[in-house]
């Protein structure tokens, strides 16, 4: 379930990078999804990095709040139901777990991010090495994250090259760019 255009919400700046880095996939998440643990996951983020919470992330929850004071003032039969799926997100439309679908997308993210940790390790390492080859990296790394996430060497691939063109950043093409003459990119 994807929001509206003017669903969408923006993402955040609190002058935080490494804040602003994780609360904006959690916002990019939500805005693809509606998945309402997003939401919640941003509040984990800015108490972890005690930053201001984002306008716009604060208009969702006041909205979730003003629906459940209605239940309770209109006395509403099953409010406390309704509750849980406002405050969770939990309302399954399409069949789905949104508690399955977080977990799935908070793993494809630490994967993406370790791919992206260990391509720059890669490149810091080989600029200190005059002559040093980058033949292959992209699949070492890989291959080594595959292993550590205990999942297929396709699927690291597919996950990290879907999150390039989904986020349209332009951080991977300065990496493939440096990585220069590397035949599995």
């Amino acid at each position: 379930m994807s929001t509206s255009n003017d669903d969408r919400l923006p993402p955040a700046n609190t002058g935080n990078l490494e804040a602003d880095h994780a609360i904006n996939a959690e916002i990019s998440y939500f805005n693809r999804t509606g998945n309402m643990l997003a939401l919640w996951a941003v509040l984990d983020v800015i108490a972890k990095f005690g930053v201001t919470v984002p306008t716009d992330v604060v208009n969702e929850f006041a909205k979730i709040g003003a629906k459940m004071v209605g239940h309770a003032l209109k006395g509403t039969i099953g409010a406390r139901d309704l509750a849980a799926d406002l405050v969770l997100g939990t309302r399954n439309s399409s069949g789905g777990s949104v508690f399955k679908d977080y977990a799935t997308h908070a793993t494809s993210r630490a994967i993406i991010q370790r791919v992206r940790q260990l391509l720059l390790q890669d490149l810091e390492d080989r600029q200190s090495t005059p002559g040093a080859s980058s033949y292959g990296v992209q699949t070492r790394v890989y291959e080594k994250v595959a292993e550590e996430f205990g999942k297929e060497l396709e699927t690291i691939k597919r996950l990290f090259e879907e999150d390039d063109k989904a986020a349209e950043v332009f951080g991977y093409g300065v990496l493939k760019r440096k990585i220069s003459g590397v035949a599995d990119i």
